[in-house]
């Protein structure tokens, strides 16, 4: 039993076992009573009376729940079928782990539907993602036609049947059926894999070559590795023109599959051993007919003379009017205006180049008191300052300056039904990361500068890609809206050794127990920016780094390897109950076999201490106390008597 299996949540509490042995037991096809063969699990406000719902085996002499291996090029799509559902089980039917995770126990849903089966059950199970959960979705096979046709998405076999089956168990996941088509292939896809979306408009960057030689670059490496799938389309510009063909013959708003993406050597015979040109190209599939790019590299152009046949055999190149076509990478960023990236990345230790996965529920919550604790609808910065920190804060510690690629998602609940036709009772989500003191523990109660802010969006993913160094960072996820309450995930992936966690929302209040262990009368934020001259006594370059220490805790900078005036760049925070203790700053050298003395200075760090960019000289220590030592260090200081202020 995998993972999967053992995880799965029970859709509806419909269990697929109790429910086929209900029917074993009483010789009778299942008829699911939460999904009734009725116009509300068609439509949302409209009636259809023509549609009728039949069994497979009333459509078919001879029913398969598969036939031959599933297809990515085997859909037709009916009146009201969705491009996005179809661009999406094309992706699906490429990796065929994730198809099995989707369409669990596939040898017993063929037996189900065979007409030599023994069991006429009408049962038949599949699994969806969604919130950080698996879900097993249980519907019967009783399909909504047109004329002896599934109505929505079906095989171009009229005996097979997985697709129009998938489609019912997913719209019954949905809400029902017309709630599929508001939804895009990215989050369809998404709900198939339980993987991170990332949505990317390329009309900003249509012309510019770099950030395109860079985008291919990215995506050619992460198709290689099995772990994106991709789908594009043009957005409407006006109302009416969706579903119109474009000059190029392309259908605006069609969700359009990515199925490969290749550099190609230019040249034939001889030639392309001497000749270096090559040309990026990407392969899309139109989803809902054989209508295909008619531009440069279209089937039947010019350009395929400028390759050769052996290229065209490795290119798996047919000038069939299957509605698969190539197009070089280039038109397609100026052609096409929004991309989708459904990412799967591995998080197993077994997996070579695994990523590392961390998450964590959370939730803005709406109160009438905001120092109650439990307030975490804090709004953006910019609308609202004094409650933006109240939102829930998270901490992330990167242990190295490799700076490996992290990838982050915040992502909303949203209601069953009502997400996938009304896209405005989506909150708009966002997310602010910077860089904190190294030793933070509480959330934050003045924001530092810097840091990067992703600005809210309504849809149902807000995501960072991000390369981090060495440090402590908080990402604080927020929602535009105020007054609101709603959950999230945040996930988190990365391929370096991070630690994530949530920030406690203060500093313990005083109990009797400070009477013996004392309780913080002042608390401290300093930052070491810089330092100027860093180098040993006798002149020599160093590696020099920085220790801030207060009542016995402290708090390191990481080396930097033969650098007079290095960027510091590091916080740190001290819950000082001794006010008149100073704030000790050592530099030392990272030697070979032991570390070296650098120099020391100080700083009384009172209330009344607050300042940016202090010059603090460096002196020497214990018998060489008051001896000027090389260099300095240029610090900023903030100091409170609320020990929650900062």
């Amino acid at each position: 039993m995998d993972y999967y299996q053992r995880n799965v949540q029970y859709f509806m509490n419909q269990r697929y076992q109790r429910i086929k042995k209900l029917c074993i037991g009483t010789a009778s096809s299942f008829e699911d009573q939460e999904f009734l063969p009725e116009a509300n699990s068609l439509f949302l406000t409209r009636q259809d009376e023509s549609v009728l719902w039949k069994r497979p085996k009333e459509l078919s002499s001879n029913p398969h729940f598969v036939i031959d291996g599933v297809s990515s090029t085997n859909f037709s799509i009916g009146s009201c079928g969705s491009s996005s559902f179809v661009a999406a089980c094309s992706i699906l039917s490429n990796y065929p782990d994730f198809w099995n995770r989707v369409v669990p126990d596939l040898p017993s849903q063929e037996n189900v539907i065979s007409v030599n089966s023994m069991e006429d059950l009408g049962i038949f199970r599949f699994r969806f993602w969604r919130f950080g959960k698996w879900f097993e979705v249980v519907v019967d096979d009783r399909l909504p036609t047109l004329g002896d046709k599934p109505f929505g998405v079906h095989s171009k076999d009229e005996n097979e049947f997985w697709c129009p089956l998938l489609e019912k168990a997913y719209a019954k996941f949905v809400g029902c059926y017309e709630g599929i088509e508001n939804l895009d292939a990215g989050l369809i896809l998404q709900d198939f894999t339980g993987g991170i979306l990332q949505h990317l408009p390329l009309t900003e960057n249509a012309s510019n070559l770099d950030w395109q030689y860079n985008f291919f670059n990215e995506l050619q490496d992460s198709k290689q590795k099995g772990r994106t799938m991709l789908t594009s389309w043009i957005k409407p510009r006006e109302v009416g023109e969706e579903g119109s063909e474009t000059a190029q013959g392309l259908i605006i708003g069609c969700m359009y599959a990515v199925t490969a993406l290749k550099e190609i050597k230019l040249g034939t015979g001889l030639l392309k051993f001497f000749k270096s040109s090559k040309v990026r190209m990407i392969k899309l599939r139109n989803p809902v007919g054989s209508t295909q790019w008619r531009g440069s590299w279209s089937d039947r152009s010019d350009e395929w003379s400028l390759i050769s046949e052996s290229e065209k055999r490795k290119m798996g190149l047919t000038l069939d009017e299957d509605g698969e076509f190539w197009l070089s990478f280039s038109d397609f960023c100026s052609t096409f205006t929004d991309v989708s990236i459904c990412g799967v990345v591995h998080s197993s230790v077994l997996v070579r180049h695994s990523w590392r996965e961390s998450y964590s529920y959370g939730a803005w919550q709406w109160q009438t008191d905001p120092y109650s604790g439990a307030d975490t609808a804090g709004e953006t910065f910019l609308h609202s300052p004094e409650k933006y920190l109240q939102n829930a804060q998270y901490k992330i510690d990167v242990p190295d300056d490799s700076r490996k690629k992290l990838f982050i998602e915040l992502q909303q609940s949203e209601p069953r039904l009502h997400a996938s036709h009304d896209r405005t009772t989506l909150l708009e989500i966002g997310m602010h990361i910077a860089k904190v003191e190294e030793n933070r523990s509480f959330k934050l109660r003045k924001l530092l500068e810097g840091g990067t802010d992703y600005p809210p969006v309504r849809n149902r993913n807000a995501f960072a890609e991000l390369s981090l160094s060495k440090g402590r960072y908080v990402i604080i996820p927020y929602t535009l809206a105020s007054e609101v309450s709603s959950k999230f995930l945040l996930r988190v992936y990365s391929q370096a050794n991070v630690s994530f966690s949530e920030l406690a929302w203060r500093y313990p209040d005083q109990t009797c127990w400070a009477f013996c262990f004392g309780y913080p009368k002042l608390v401290t934020r300093v930052r070491v920016a810089y330092g100027n001259n860093c180098i040993k006594l006798e002149g020599k370059v160093a590696n020099p780094y920085v220790v801030i220490g207060c009542e016995g805790k402290t708090v390191r900078s990481k080396t930097f390897k033969e650098n007079r005036n290095p960027s510091f760049d590091l916080f740190a925070i001290f819950y000082r109950k001794n006010p008149d203790a100073l704030i000790v700053l050592t530099v030392y050298n990272d030697g070979l076999l032991c570390d070296s003395f650098m120099g020391q200075g100080t700083i009384a760090a009172g209330v009344d201490d607050t300042a940016n960019s202090v010059e603090v000289p460096l002196f020497g220590r214990r018998k060489q106390e008051g001896v000027k030592y090389p260099g300095s260090l240029f610090v900023d200081i903030a100091s409170s008597e609320d020990i929650n202020e900062l």
